[in-house]
């Protein structure tokens, strides 16, 4: 079996290239592409456990909800638990709005397939076999819940640009009122690029304007990322 992309130590010189990218966006949109293609590398210290299995996008489901402002449905204790405030259609847009001005080809090609489920309803769209995005939604109002990132490459550096790439996405297309420069600060809060870092066992968090980003590493799935609620419980 391959190990997950992040294990390689030429990933975290293109993880600390690109998120400079793209906090400098704004200046220069071919930044990104020429981080990438002219970067000297140089060996980084990340200490990972070796994977087993190849990686494997599971939507996640949470306790069912109702909305109480809905005259049809019977009142209940438990509103909506979480919501980023936009809908799955308004989240792909943003997403790929973000995308042009990096002007990156990582977009979400197609509008996102919401499938119904038991307590809650779920989407998910896949980049390439080895990177996607799955989301819950809220059945009351149909707004997401929360968005995760699951990537685990192929061994090439252009996999492990395009992980890097897409949680720079994500950070900013659910918290549109960020600026791009805040990109490096919320990676740098989660402690993904710290020297020494152990990713299979990585689980930090933290929030920016009522969003919750959450990072953790798996041996079987890769690198785990995601946003949510942050009064989400």
């Amino acid at each position: 079996m391959n190990k997950p992309i992040y294990t390689k130590w030429w990933f975290w010189v293109l993880a600390v290239i690109i998120i400079g990218a793209i906090g400098n966006m704004g200046d220069d949109k071919n930044t990104t592409d020429q981080a990438v293609t002219s970067a000297t590398i140089e060996p980084a210290k990340v200490v990972v456990a070796e994977a087993t299995e190849e990686a494997v996008i599971v939507p996640t489901q949470k306790p069912k909800e109702v909305s109480k402002s809905d005259p049809t449905v019977a009142p209940t204790e438990n509103p909506i638990p979480g919501t980023i405030g936009m809908t799955p259609e308004e989240f792909r847009k943003e997403f790929n709005a973000r995308a042009d001005s990096m002007e990156s080809k990582l977009k979400i090609s197609k509008k996102l397939t919401v499938e119904d489920g038991l307590a809650q309803d779920t989407f998910q769209y896949m980049f390439n076999d080895f990177l996607g995005i799955t989301g819950s939604v809220n059945k009351a109002d149909g707004s997401i819940r929360d968005i995760m990132m699951i990537g685990r490459g192929d061994g090439t550096s252009a996999s492990g640009a395009n992980i890097i790439v897409v949680m720079g996405l994500v950070i900013l297309a659910v918290n549109p009122d960020i600026e791009s420069t805040e990109v490096g600060s919320i990676i740098t809060d989660l402690k993904v690029l710290e020297d020494g870092v152990d990713l299979a066992k990585i689980d930090e968090s933290t929030v920016r304007n009522g969003i919750r980003y959450h990072v953790q590493g798996s041996n079987e799935l890769g690198l785990m990322f995601s946003a949510g609620d942050a009064n989400d419980k």
